[in-house]
């Protein structure tokens, strides 16, 4: 067994994360919004920003569905870079452990 660590930051407002496209911004991230039923602060979407950019995806979820939402902030996690620092070029580790990190959280 493996462990996966996870470093949060946020939250993030929308516009903040169109604007995340550096090195080292990919890794997960949470939406939170308001709920019909649980209502504000309500986590609406779990994801993972792998082969583009958190400012990249956000692009995405802005023009198919997160432009219609109230009171949005996002946050973000990001696997340290010393658990996967031995990996070979093709970040093949990275990307198992940005998977198994998603597939936990939902």
């Amino acid at each position: 067994m493996r462990r996966i660590r996870v470093q949060w930051e946020g939250p993030f407002s929308v516009q903040q994360m169109l604007g995340l496209n550096e090195e080292n911004d990919y890794g997960l991230y949470q939406i939170y919004g308001r709920h019909i039923i649980f209502g504000l602060g309500a986590l609406l979407y779990l994801g993972r920003a792998r082969d583009q950019t958190f400012g990249g995806r956000f692009r995405q979820h802005l023009k198919e569905w997160l432009s219609h939402e109230e009171a949005v902030s996002v946050r973000v996690g990001r696997i340290p870079r010393e658990d996967y620092a031995d990996e070979p070029s093709d970040w093949s580790d990275w990307s198992k452990l940005l998977t198994d990190a998603e597939a936990l959280e939902i």
